[in-house]
Formats: C-alpha cells, sequence, structure tokens
C-alpha cells in the first residue's frame, strides 16, 4: 500500500525523474573538472582574511571566499551547496539591513555586529569542510556522496527516511555511482542521447526494484 502523506505513483516518478537527472548532472560537472576537498577550501587563505585590520573590509573577503567555496562545491555536490548558499544570503541579507539596526555613531555596537557576521561566515566554511570530508566517514567515493545526499533529501521530503538506515542509503549511493560509471566509459556520453537516455533507465529500474518498488508502490 502506498503510505500516508506520500506522492502518488505519478508524482513519485517525476520525482525518480529527477534523481535521475540530479545524478547524471554530478557526473557531468566532475567531468567537466575534477573537483577535490583540498580545491574546496583554503585555509591559508581564510588565515589572511582574518588578518585584515579593517573589519568591512574583512568580511566582504570572506563572503567572496564563501561564494567561490559554494560555487567549487556545486560542481560535485549541488543539493549541499544550495544550502550552503541559503545560509550565505542570510549572512549578506542581515549585513545589508545593518542600516536600520544599529547607530553608526556607536562603534563598538558596530564592531560588534560586524564580528558577529564574520564569525557566522566562518562557521559556513567550516561546515562545508567539514561536509566534503564526511565521505570519508560514511566510507563512500566522493561523488558517491552527493548522490548520497540526494537519496536523503528525497526521502526526507516524502517522510519516509525512517524506512531506511544508512547502510542502505550507501548502497542506493554506490548502485547509482556504478551504473554512471559503467555508462561513462563511452567517449563523449554526455552528448550522446541515446546513452543518456539508457543511463537515465538503468538508474530508474534500480532505484524503483532496489527502493521505491518495496517502500511505495504496492
Amino acid at each position: 500500500m502506498i503510505k500516508e502523506d506520500t506522492p502518488d505513483a505519478e508524482r513519485m516518478n517525476e520525482e525518480v525523474r529527477k534523481l535521475v537527472s540530479d545524478c547524471i548532472a554530478v557526473q557531468g560537472q566532475v567531468e567537466e573538472k575534477e573537483v577535490t576537498k583540498i580545491e574546496i577550501f583554503s585555509e591559508e587563505y581564510l588565515e589572511k582574511i582574518k588578518k585584515i585590520p579593517y573589519k568591512n573590509t574583512k568580511l566582504k573577503m570572506l563572503l567572496e571566499l564563501i561564494k567561490k567555496t559554494i560555487k567549487e562545491y556545486s560542481k560535485t555536490n549541488k543539493l549541499k551547496a544550495e544550502e550552503f548558499s541559503k545560509r550565505m544570503k542570510r549572512v549578506v541579507d542581515e549585513y545589508n539591513d545593518r542600516d536600520s539596526k544599529i547607530d553608526y555613531n556607536n562603534e563598538e555596537v558596530l564592531d560588534s555586529v560586524i564580528d558577529s557576521l564574520f564569525e557566522k561566515g566562518k562557521q559556513i566554511l567550516e561546515d562545508i569542510q567539514k561536509d566534503a570530508k564526511e565521505y570519508e566517514k560514511l566510507g563512500i567515493t566522493f561523488e558517491e556522496k552527493a548522490f548520497y545526499d540526494i537519496l536523503k533529501e528525497t526521502s526526507e521530503k516524502y517522510n519516509f527516511s525512517d524506512d531506511f538506515t544508512e547502510e542502505q542509503l550507501k548502497f542506493l549511493a554506490k548502485g547509482v555511482g556504478e551504473i554512471i560509471n559503467d555508462n561513462s566509459k563511452y567517449t563523449d556520453w554526455l552528448n550522446k542521447k541515446n546513452i543518456r537516455d539508457q543511463l537515465a533507465m538503468d538508474i530508474k529500474v534500480f532505484l524503483k526494484k532496489k527502493w521505491l518498488s518495496t517502500r511505495i508502490y504496492k
């Protein structure tokens, strides 16, 4: 039986298509530029920013670093990059709205606001770095972590995340990764519609067989 609060078959088919599209996009972005956790975060550059004596300049430089870091991370994990981008936007909005909340004649209060925003920004960078290393703890590859996050987000979206253990999600992520790797051996595979269509079908069948058919459908 279909679970309560779970989308019907048509909507779930659409969600599977989105999953397939996202998973293929991950591999395509990696193919364009190999991204590693070393490229994602520059501790040395952050230390240089911390030494800037002018607080406004220091914060603006940090925000630029965050923006660049998120852009790099999006090449292998678009879902998580979007989450971090939303957090950065909140910091930027708070910075832009400071005029209505503080007295510029009170330098101590102004410095406190900027310092607080800097710490929030720094925390975003640290969380990106932590997330980028999470694949090591999970025992999967850097690219499989992106598939894992997509699958986990979907299960949480439709309130059946309790049905799956971490090991089951990792199994699904590895399976998707293997399917994509098998198809990516063909030259210029991303631009060949027949290969992409077959890849999409293989992933869809795999997900329905190993996941959706046993949890969603009658």
